[in-house]
């Protein structure tokens, strides 16, 4: 499985969880959203005003409802997802998207995310390690 197919299944489980009512504080669920396109424009400005911050892509961002509204009517947080194949394993970096989620700090989200994944084909001996 790859890192997107791994996202848009992540994505799909969301969204299931969202219809059956579960959550009823969750409001919205975005992903692989580019942070430069109109299509995000159209979400910044929905909940902030001014110009969007330099371009990067979250995989996951999740607006809830802020049932207190301590600082505005939504809590949105954001999840960088690092999966690591089979393949992957001592070929790529351990730190490898610190510093986007870093980067997501500009954008002034509630919450900050940063999650490794693992396939189900490494052993965890080997994710321990």
């Amino acid at each position: 499985m790859s890192e997107r197919k791994f996202i848009n299944k992540f994505y799909g489980l969301i969204l299931k969880e969202k219809e059956l009512g579960k959550h009823g504080w969750l409001r919205k669920v975005y992903k692989n959203k580019n942070l430069s396109t109109k299509e995000f424009q159209d979400i910044w400005s929905e909940w902030w005003k001014g110009i969007l911050p330099p371009r990067t892509e979250v995989d996951i961002i999740l607006a809830f409802e802020d049932l207190m509204e301590i600082l505005d009517k939504a809590l949105i947080g954001c999840i960088e997802i690092e999966y690591f194949s089979i393949k992957d394993i001592g070929k790529k970096n351990f730190y490898e998207g610190l510093q986007q989620i870093l980067a997501f700090s500009i954008f002034d989200f509630d919450g900050l995310c940063f999650w490794h994944v693992f396939s189900p084909e490494i052993e965890e001996n080997v994710i321990n390690n």
